[in-house]
């Protein structure tokens, strides 16, 4: 048995499908499950399914092929996000406790650059627009 491929093989088939086309899309989602079954650790797998549906009434024997291609391409998981709601129902992945040390942290630096007469630095500073 040789490795070569033989006239009318599969390969060859394959290659005729929808004049390559068909070849190239499943070429391709070869390559999307390889990726992915290599990122996520996980097994993907790749179906093809030809049927032939053999033409009545014609001269010599041929068949009406439909092909598909279809891949079960794992995804990569990712954990659940923690957030936290404010008062008023808004959701910050940023704690309570460090958004109201942000905002004092800024009042303090404002009232010290208003003290001294730095009166754009003290806007600035409280993120307000001169």
């Amino acid at each position: 048995m040789s490795n070569e491929i033989e006239n009318g093989s599969f390969v060859e088939t394959l290659e005729g499908l929808a004049f390559g086309s068909s070849l190239m899309d499943i070429d391709r989602k070869l390559k999307k499950c390889v990726e992915a079954s290599a990122k996520t650790g996980k097994m993907s797998t790749l179906t093809i399914t030809l049927k032939l549906k053999p033409v009545q009434g014609a001269d010599t024997p041929q068949f009406e092929i439909a092909d598909t291609c279809r891949a079960n391409i794992p995804e990569a998981e990712h954990g659940a996000t923690v957030m936290f709601s404010s008062d008023d129902g808004i959701l910050s992945s940023e704690h309570p406790g460090a958004i109201a040390k942000r905002k004092r942290l800024a009042q303090a630096e404002a009232a010290k650059a208003a003290e001294s007469g730095e009166h754009l630095k003290a806007i600035k500073a409280l993120g307000e627009k001169p």
